[in-house]
């Protein structure tokens, strides 16, 4: 391989830059922990030899629940197949369905029943049994010549030309006081 100078120029212009990479270390030592811990792990459990109970079963063992078909045969006093009357299976469950839906009819006719005096409790009354009051202007007390002016109903017993609220005179108003004695120490 020959280099020419434009290539030599090159990399002298643009030097490569490595970055670090302190994330392969680690990433390397925990792979290789992990291989170690599922190989290890692995041929453990291979090893184990599966070892007969050394206790018996806590419970005694028992039959399948129910009747075996022997013991039906032997009921019946028949050899033969059994003969299932699947007519009076179907009308007993008819039966029980009809049950239900007739205690399912009383539940909703109950339940409509309760809303209706509940809708009922709610409603106003058709009719009313009483009436609103009629308001009226109840009789004046006073004369008829005073309803006009009300004013000539007050008797002025303060001059009118003193406001009381903003006084000429000071001196009404404000009272001197003496200072009170001061106890002593």
């Amino acid at each position: 391989m020959i280099h020419t100078s434009e290539q030599s120029e090159a990399k002298v212009a643009a030097p490569q830059t490595r970055r670090p990479r302190f994330w392969v270390g680690p990433l390397l030592a925990g792979c290789c922990f992990s291989l170690g811990y599922g190989i290890t792990h692995r041929l453990v459990t291979l090893q184990t030899n599966p070892a007969p109970p050394s206790q018996p079963e806590p419970f005694a063992s028992r039959e399948f629940p129910g009747e075996s078909l022997a013991s039906m045969r032997s009921s019946k006093g028949t050899t033969g197949p059994l003969v299932v009357d699947v007519a009076a299976i179907e009308a007993k469950v008819e039966a029980e369905r009809q049950a239900k839906a007739k205690v399912e009819e009383q539940v909703r006719l109950q339940a409509e029943l309760a809303r209706k005096e509940e809708l009922a409790l709610q409603a106003p009354l058709p009719e009313s049994s009483w009436t609103a009051p009629k308001w009226t202007e109840p009789e004046q007390p006073w004369p008829q010549e005073f309803q006009s002016e009300p004013a000539a109903l007050i008797d002025p017993i303060v001059d009118p030309s003193v406001d009381p609220f903003n006084p000429i005179d000071q001196n009404d108003f404000f009272v001197p006081l003496d200072p009170l004695p001061s106890p002593a120490l």
